[in-house]
């Protein structure tokens, strides 16, 4: 019994001082914050959202520039109609189509591009024949008596068989009786010629002409269409 005594007396001195080092390095140690275990966590999770508004803001930025881009092409499409139906079209037109005149002369240059120097000579030669002491408008007019006949389904297709065409044994044109087709033309027959070639026609569309000495009744039954000084034009 006296021996127990002392050994569970120094157990419990032990046992206290174990006791005591235990609470003395538990109060020494530093203690561990449990926020400071979160501040990196924490950090990472505001630079995540940060990163994510600055995201967000530049897709709602595209989104409005799509948006304006959207609004422009279509205010762009819904212009244009607008624009053409007050009066840009009218402008386009004009540049487009050329002007009466402008008309006119390629009407007159594709017309005398078709006939050839031999068509204006002999036409030219005719006039001279026919009409020499006339006036120019006359001389005009027997160029296009040919012209007209050269259109029309009952007389034959070019300026030359027209001229020469001979029907029942009959030349349609004195001169290519009595040879003076073949005598040169002059200055004045030739300008007149070249302005029956370009479309030129004093008559209307007549297809026949005589003096006012013919004695033809059937040439005088004709219907008139014009008159130069002596000549008659007629249908």
């Amino acid at each position: 019994m006296k021996r127990i005594i002392p050994t569970l007396l120094v157990a419990t001195i032990t046992l206290g001082l174990s006791i005591f080092m235990l609470n003395s390095f538990t109060s020494d140690s530093t203690p561990v914050d449990n926020d400071s275990l979160h501040e990196p966590r924490q950090l990472v999770t505001e630079s995540i959202s940060e990163s994510t508004e600055e995201e967000n803001e530049n897709e709602k930025i595209e989104e409005v520039d799509i948006n304006n881009k959207e609004v422009s092409v279509n205010n762009k499409v819904k212009v244009q109609p607008s624009n053409v139906s007050r009066g840009s079209s009218s402008r386009l037109d004009n540049d487009k189509k050329p002007q009466p005149s402008e008309t006119k002369d390629k009407k007159q240059q594709t017309k005398a591009s078709r006939h050839t120097e031999e068509d204006l000579d002999l036409l030219a030669r005719l006039i001279t024949a026919e009409a020499q002491l006339e006036p120019y408008e006359a001389k005009v007019a027997v160029g296009a008596v040919v012209m007209n006949r050269v259109k029309s389904k009952e007389f034959p297709n070019t300026i030359k068989e027209v001229i020469y065409q001979n029907i029942d044994g009959y030349p349609q044109f004195t001169p290519v009786v009595n040879g003076w087709i073949n005598k040169p033309s002059s200055a004045e027959s030739k300008k007149a010629a070249k302005e029956a070639l370009n479309g030129r026609d004093p008559t209307n569309g007549a297809l026949y002409y005589y003096d006012n000495t013919s004695t033809s009744e059937w040439l005088r039954s004709r219907q008139v269409s014009v008159k130069f000084s002596n000549m008659i034009y007629a249908y």
